[in-house]
């Protein structure tokens, strides 16, 4: 089930084609967690930076970094 989508994608036209479908489909996944990130991040920045509209840029860097090391999984197999 987890490569449902490329199949999908596959069954449209020729090979070219699924393959152009298929990275346009990345491209969007990649811009939607990217913006998605850049959104939660202004948002938690500007409730540390207690309301202010427009924090410090080096602030949002930081919550930035921090949720993504936050969602990065850690290997407990080691």
């Amino acid at each position: 089930t987890e490569d449902i989508l490329f199949d999908q994608l596959g069954s449209y036209g020729s090979r070219e084609f699924s393959y152009a479908l298929t990275g346009y489909a990345w491209i969007c996944l990649l811009l939607y967690f990217i913006t998605s990130s850049d959104s939660g991040s202004l948002v938690i920045d500007m409730l540390g930076a207690n309301g202010e509209q427009d924090p410090p840029l080096a602030q949002r860097v930081f919550w930035a970094f921090t949720e993504g090391a936050a969602a990065y999984p850690i290997d407990s197999s080691s």
